[in-house]
């Protein structure tokens, strides 16, 4: 098991889930997941930055609210 599948193990598991089903929207900053359990969705993020990303993209000259929004897009499909 990777790094990230342990992380994501233990993360679940301080949640009252009954069987958690964890789909990977992206890692950069944190490790963001797609959770369902039963008929309800969340958002997971781990903070755990990837080798050679850069925190740049949240510099106010680019467009914060539209990566929240595509973030949101990803997660309601």
């Amino acid at each position: 098991m990777t790094a990230p599948e342990n992380l994501l193990i233990e993360a679940l598991g301080l949640y009252r889930l009954d069987r958690p089903q964890a789909e990977l929207i992206r890692h950069n900053e944190n490790i963001t997941y797609k959770v369902t359990d039963a008929d309800k969705s969340y958002v997971l993020r781990i903070h755990k930055r990837v080798e050679g990303f850069s925190a740049d993209i949240f510099d106010v000259s680019h467009n914060q609210i539209g990566l929240v929004q595509n973030e949101l897009a990803i997660i309601s499909k």
